[in-house]
Parts: C-alpha cells; sequence; structure tokens
C-alpha cells in the first residue's frame, strides 16, 4: 500500500511536532520520516483552482479532496469527521485498519 500526503501537509507535521515537543530538531525529525515514508502529492496551481472552485466550504479539504482526484488516488484517510465528499471516498484510520486486517 502506498500512502500519500498532500505537500501542505507536512507544515502541519511540523507545527503539530513542534508544538507537542517544544523542538524544532524533532519537528525537523518528523518532517523527514514523514518523507521517507509517505508519497507527496504536489499543490499546484491546478489543485489550488480545482479547490477553490469547489462547493466544498472549508478550503483545506477542498485541497485534500482536489489533490487526491488530481492523482487518481482510492481514498482519502482522515479523523476529520466533518470532510464529507461525494467524488472520493472518505474513510477513517479505523476502517483502514479493519480493511488491512481482512
Amino acid at each position: 500500500m502506498i500512502v500519500y500526503a498532500t505537500a501542505t501537509t507536512l507544515t502541519d507535521i511540523f507545527y503539530i511536532s513542534r508544538r507537542h515537543t517544544c523542538s524544532i530538531e524533532r519537528a525537523r525529525q518528523a518532517v523527514a520520516i514523514a518523507l521517507i515514508v509517505l508519497e507527496i502529492c504536489p499543490v499546484d496551481k491546478f489543485v489550488l483552482e480545482t479547490a477553490f472552485s469547489s462547493t466544498t466550504a472549508d478550503f483545506e479539504d477542498a485541497l485534500q479532496i482536489a489533490c487526491a482526484l488530481a492523482h487518481n488516488l482510492d481514498a482519502i484517510v482522515t479523523h476529520d469527521t466533518e470532510l464529507t465528499s461525494s467524488l472520493i471516498p472518505i474513510l477513517s484510520v479505523e476502517q483502514v485498519l479493519q480493511r488491512i486486517n481482512y
């Protein structure tokens, strides 16, 4: 299984890691690990314009959906219970783990 993340997710990983560890070095390590284990979906002008023209109210959610669609991904895995899409399946981490275990 290949796991993708948007380029903007790495800024979130850095911010959250730095906030929780109070260490820039630990935050950099978290991003370095993410770069090793994840494929990165670029956020380019096309993806941004697709997200911007979307009817999804939350721009960050629209960006995740647009990125997944642009790269023909199977689903979005998230803990965000408010993220919904009729264009691509939205799965919780628990749902993915259940599918992997079967």
